[in-house]
């Protein structure tokens, strides 16, 4: 199993391509989710999502082995991050994981 280096997250979040690409609006229903954008948007089925994995400033939405959607913990507008974690939990169950070290 390989787990990213924290050193290497930090420098992907933090490297200017992100910086540059358009901010994502999540929309959270019951069986899907919908990511808008300037581009388009998309709906994804919470079964088609590879894993969810939560740290202290942010959670990855993985939808295939190496594509994430990362959401800010601070960017929440109609919910606190901690309800979201406990939603999302639900809808994932064996695929979601904590790492707060990073």
């Amino acid at each position: 199993k390989f787990i990213r280096p924290t050193k290497k997250i930090k420098e992907e979040t933090q490297s200017n391509k992100i910086k540059n690409e358009y901010t994502n609006t999540f929309y959270f229903y019951k069986y899907y989710f919908r990511v808008e954008n300037p581009e388009g948007k998309a709906q994804i089925s919470y079964y088609k999502i590879y894993k969810v994995i939560e740290t202290k400033t942010h959670f990855y939405i993985y939808i295939a082995r190496n594509y994430a959607f990362i959401i800010s913990k601070q960017g929440f507008i109609n919910s606190k991050s901690e309800d979201f974690s406990q939603f999302i939990k639900k809808k994932t169950r064996l695929k979601y994981k904590t790492r707060y070290d990073q």
